[in-house]
């Protein structure tokens, strides 16, 4: 009796997850938008789509298995975008070092750099943006990430103030590591907000614990009334542009990264255009991340790029624009070199032409199919030569003939 709810539950979470599956990669793009709010609310607390597509494969997993019998996907560096990585590095460099020597009024004025990556879904635009998180570092600067969600698009600013949330933390931190420069920063922090103090900790709820807030610049509502951000537009952005010129200052270089721009609301978009116009804020980068099939969904963001393309940046602010394409089959063999610990290009060649004409070379869904050939035993340790070994004609007969991800997808969760 206990047993027949936990069948019919999983079957029915079974059922849900492939209709997930189904509207998240339709190629109705406004249909899977819409659906993904219905996620959100429905399967948050089902991890088992989740973890359908994302769990790590241990592959022979019997008594002669051994320490390297797995497949690791998790430590793998980027392939196939050279191209794409130098204008990243190149558009970092000229922020670090570049000056207006023949400006009297500022002879060390940096420029600030708009960076806006684009490329569908799973072709690894976020992970591109990471490879600058150590560059960053390396020159004590700070790189923080915000990221836009399709149920927070009624809260204005929410990508953007969830990176200044960052930046809190990493003045928090100084309470213990530098004392005497986090009292300076809590300081500078309350003389350029002053008044705006209060409202902007509305957004960015943590600045509450960096500066203790007069009982005059204190507000009563809550950041979830729109209506108090929309009355006060003009000061919220106002005191962004004053937060955002302290964290350069303090954390120089500053990279801010802002994940999934398509579905940022228009305050978030005209908050945006303030911090990149902004004359006092120096050697600042700002990452946009957006699925470039997904654009016209939200008009704003349209609008937004078609500004830019008009303006083409200032002599102070410069657009660097990277697209991320699927992958061809020379970087997908590079992955499956990487993974299986195979330097022989003959031999992984045909694997990789396969795996590439299933998945059509996008990296998300060609990390989901090698797992999936590892959980079918496909791709196999052999113990005496440690080597990974396959057949070619086992794999075209045991996976999906169709070349649909949705398919892919669906034969993961049936593993479970």
């Amino acid at each position: 009796m206990d047993d027949k709810p936990s069948q019919k539950t999983a079957s029915t979470s079974y059922t849900k997850s492939l209709t997930t599956i189904d509207h998240l990669l339709s190629r109705e793009t406004t249909d899977r938008c819409l659906f993904e709010l219905e996620i959100h609310k429905n399967c948050a607390d089902d991890k088992s789509l989740f973890s359908a597509i994302s769990t790590p494969i241990v592959l022979n997993d019997d008594e002669q298995s051994f320490e390297n019998d797995t497949l690791e996907l998790s430590t793998l560096t980027l392939h196939g975008r050279d191209v794409e990585k130098a204008t990243l590095l190149q558009g970092f460099e000229n922020l670090r070092t570049s000056s207006r020597p023949n400006d009297e009024r500022c002879p060390q004025y940096t420029k600030r750099q708009l960076v806006l990556i684009s490329g569908t879904s799973g072709t690894g635009k976020t992970k591109l943006a990471e490879i600058l998180r150590d560059r960053v570092t390396l020159q004590n600067g700070l790189f923080v990430r915000g990221k836009f969600a399709l149920n927070m698009i009624k809260e204005p600013y929410s990508g953007i103030a969830g990176a200044c949330a960052e930046i809190c933390g990493t003045i928090l931190d100084l309470r213990f590591r530098d004392p005497e420069k986090y009292k300076q920063v809590s300081e500078e922090i309350m003389v350029a907000l002053d008044a705006e103090i209060g409202l902007l900790s509305q957004v960015i709820p943590v600045l509450e614990e960096i500066v203790d807030i007069p009982e005059q610049y204190s507000v009563t509502s809550t950041s979830s009334d729109p209506s108090l951000l929309n009355d006060s537009k003009s000061q919220i952005l106002f005191a962004f542009r004053r937060f955002v010129r302290v964290a350069a200052k303090v954390f120089s270089p500053l990279v801010m990264t802002l994940d999934d721009l398509q579905w940022a609301d228009t305050s978030s978009f005209d908050l945006l255009q303030a911090i990149m116009t902004d004359r006092e804020i120096s050697k600042t980068m700002v990452i946009g991340i957006y699925r470039s099939n997904e654009v016209d969904t939200n008009p704003r963001l349209n609008q937004y790029l078609e500004s830019l393309e008009d303006e083409e940046g200032t002599d102070d602010c410069s657009v660097t624009w990277i697209e991320i394409k699927d992958l061809e089959v020379d970087a997908v063999q590079g992955i499956i070199q990487d993974i299986l610990t195979c330097g022989d290009g003959g031999r992984t060649l045909k694997l990789a032409e396969l795996c590439h004409k299933k998945t059509r070379g996008n990296p998300f869904f060609l990390l989901q199919y090698l797992s999936l050939l590892g959980k079918k035993n496909l791709l196999k340790m052999t113990p005496s030569t440690r080597s990974w070994t396959w057949n070619l004609d086992e794999i075209e007969g045991n996976t999906y003939a169709s070349d649909n991800v949705v398919d892919l997808l669906k034969a993961r969760l049936r593993e479970l």
